[in-house]
């Protein structure tokens, strides 16, 4: 997908748009229901090229997109106590 079509008056994404990566020829494709599924940095991208809701601005507070943004990660730890056998 290259790109949502965003239907701003109705508040709805009405379909997407993608590339033939053979030709680079470009094709809309009318949808009624739009399942963004690229992770978190690929949906929170095309939530902002598209003009959907408000970019978060750390500095204010302000806006949605991209607040909380949140990764999975696992992280380790290890400790030793000398004195408690």
């Amino acid at each position: 997908m290259s790109r949502l079509i965003y239907d701003k008056a109705a508040r709805k994404v009405t379909g997407v748009v993608y590339t033939d990566m053979r030709s680079g020829e470009e094709f809309e494709q009318p949808a009624g229901i739009v399942v963004l599924s690229s992770y978190v940095f690929g949906n929170t991208q095309q939530l902002l090229l598209a003009g959907i809701g408000e970019p978060y601005d750390p500095a204010t507070g302000k806006g949605t997109v991209g607040k909380n943004y949140g990764y999975q990660f696992e992280a380790g730890g290890e400790a030793f106590f000398e004195d408690n056998g």
